[in-house]
């Protein structure tokens, strides 16, 4: 073989090289390598989904993404505004302003922080160090009515929380999430919202029955901007397998009903703070999970 047709041979099999990897980094990038693309794969989360006792009826969203880290900071609560607000919407205009008990209780919620709590009237108003709210009343008048199922349950209290929710300015900028029915209670949940993107971990949960508002439990955060820098977030099929390997069961035959794209993090007692995108997975026996969007790892 003489030179020149050796170098012809060299340069023509650098260039098939580079055009392989090429291919491979655009089908990357584009999420083209999706598993339920590759016939190997579905067989691996079938049997995965079959292991776990799971059904899943919905369609995965498709990958190829790039997002970024929310940038957050703490919702800074002034609680007399917001005892001003809920007696009004609670109460009649002619009704005077009750006296308001504050009292300091180490020993509640999930953590060590303290909550302090507020009562005023039938109502009682709790707010932990790291700015979530829980509002309860403390008693109903007895009417004798019973709860009763009707076609329209969803809609009917759908109506009786929004116009619960116009009275409130703190309680908006929230979107519809899903809702629950069970014990004669329906509990209609919303999540925090930016960009077009649901936040997670800011949430509004109505607790409502026999057409009136029980309790809530509010969380809301003040986002400011993505980071600058984006990076590819792991196919919907990758992060439902790493759930399935961290699953350990909680109702046999559970069908998965939402798979999701969000953002999603604990909450934190700081001045800022960046929230990694997260897929949702919400299971029909009111389990909720989270895989972090970017590491595939979840979040409990």
């Amino acid at each position: 073989m003489d030179l020149s047709r050796a170098k012809t041979v060299l340069i023509f099999t650098f260039l098939f090289l580079n055009i392989f990897l090429l291919y491979h980094i655009l089908e990357e990038e584009a999420g083209t390598s999706d598993f339920f693309s590759q016939e190997e794969h579905v067989t691996g989360l079938e049997e995965a989904l079959e292991e776990a006792d799971l059904v899943l009826d919905i369609t995965l969203p498709r990958g190829g993404m790039r997002c970024a880290y929310l940038v957050v900071e703490p919702w800074r609560i002034e609680e007399e505004m917001l005892i001003t607000e809920l007696w009004n919407a609670l109460e009649d205009e002619e009704r005077p302003f009750p006296e308001v008990a504050k009292n300091i209780d180490s020993a509640q919620g999930e953590t060590d922080s303290e909550i302090t709590i507020y009562q005023f009237g039938n109502y009682e108003l709790a707010v932990s160090e790291e700015g979530s709210l829980s509002f309860k009343r403390l008693s109903f008048p007895s009417s004798g009515e019973e709860y009763m199922e009707t076609e329209n349950i969803e809609e009917d209290y759908m109506e009786l929380a929004g116009e619960f929710i116009e009275q409130i300015s703190f309680l908006q900028g929230f979107s519809h999430d899903f809702y629950q029915q069970r014990e004669g209670q329906v509990i209609i949940y919303y999540a925090q919202e930016f960009e077009g993107f649901p936040l997670y971990t800011g949430y509004l949960q109505l607790f409502m029955s026999n057409g009136h508002i029980e309790a809530f439990h509010l969380y809301r955060l003040q986002p400011r901007e993505f980071a600058q820098q984006t990076r590819e977030i792991i196919p919907p099929s990758t992060a439902l397998l790493r759930f399935l390997e961290e699953y350990s069961g909680g109702f046999a035959g559970a069908e998965i009903l939402e798979f999701s794209l969000g953002y999603y993090s604990q909450k934190y007692d700081a001045d800022r703070w960046e929230i990694p995108p997260a897929w949702r997975i919400r299971l029909s026996n009111d389990e909720l999970y989270y895989i972090n969007a970017f590491t595939g790892s979840l979040e409990r």
